[in-house]
């Protein structure tokens, strides 16, 4: 104990010529009891939040990690950038836009929702919700994973590779958890790319299927817990490529949004890839 006591005094004494540590043996010296009570309050509760903040840090990268991208790789993009003057009607990108940063504002503050972005390829869907992920990163601590359903498609039909199959198990936990689900070019995997009236493989409805109920979950209010944005090339109904002619009508119900004020519609939007 003694070689112990005598460890701790040269430590100490290690720290005099500190001059942060000087000053703060100072100020800690005069404290009453009570100041002294409060200041070890505020140190617990600045560890806890640190603690905290290394938590939810890690919560996100870990998501983050093991999003699905497409073929193009990982994107980033942010509202700044996704500029309504690239396009020729002005002022429906404006409108977009604005719905956007409503609905973002909505995920944010309220319960879980269906968010649905459609229309023709090139015209900003994808490029407008990572700048939903992106405002969701620095605004709130909403968890976000991406998923190419495209990119999804092969691994779930990749029954050959016992690895990766094990890793699609866990990457499916994940994207039931996670708060914010992009499931982006949902149909393209089945009728979306010229295939027109194709069901989507019995695999994939299984694992959608699976996906969509688990992201229905709710607290203990009633209130739904999950956020799903689908950005789609496809007509929900209607004509013989649209979604429900490619998935079970219950996967639509769980996972579209049919509220008009949860719809981001691109129609009369044009095509901006190069």
């Amino acid at each position: 104990m003694e070689s112990l006591a005598n460890a701790v005094k040269g430590i100490e004494s290690s720290f005099e010529s500190v001059p942060a540590y000087k000053r703060a043996k100072q100020k800690l010296s005069g404290l009453n009891d009570e100041e002294m009570k409060t200041y070890i309050k505020m140190r617990e509760a600045k560890a806890d939040q640190e603690a905290y903040q290394q938590l939810k840090a890690s919560e996100h990268k870990k998501f983050e990690t093991w999003s699905i991208w497409g073929g193009g790789g990982r994107q980033k993009f942010d509202f700044d950038h996704w500029d309504p003057q690239q396009q020729e009607n002005v002022s429906k990108a404006e409108e977009l836009k604005l719905k956007a940063r409503k609905l973002t504002k909505r995920v944010i503050d309220g319960p879980g929702i269906n968010i649905l972005m459609a229309g023709n390829a090139g015209t900003g869907k994808t490029a407008l919700t990572l700048s939903m992920i992106q405002a969701l990163k620095e605004h709130s601590d909403k968890t976000v994973m991406f998923v190419s359903t495209v990119a999804l498609s092969d691994k779930v039909h990749n029954f050959n590779d016992y690895q990766q199959q094990e890793r699609l198990r866990y990457a499916k936990e994940l994207m039931k958890k996670v708060d914010v689900l992009v499931l982006d070019d949902f149909g393209s995997e089945a009728g979306g790319m010229g295939n027109s009236g194709k069901q989507a493989s019995e695999p994939m409805q299984k694992f959608m299927y699976e996906l969509a109920e688990a992201r229905q979950a709710k607290d203990e209010f009633g209130k739904r817990t999950k956020t799903n944005i689908v950005t789609t090339n496809q007509k929900i109904s209607g004509d013989a490529n649209s979604l429900d002619r490619s998935y079970n009508p219950k996967i639509i119900s769980r996972l579209i949004a049919k509220k008009e004020s949860n719809q981001l519609i691109f129609g009369g939007m044009e095509d901006l890839r190069e």
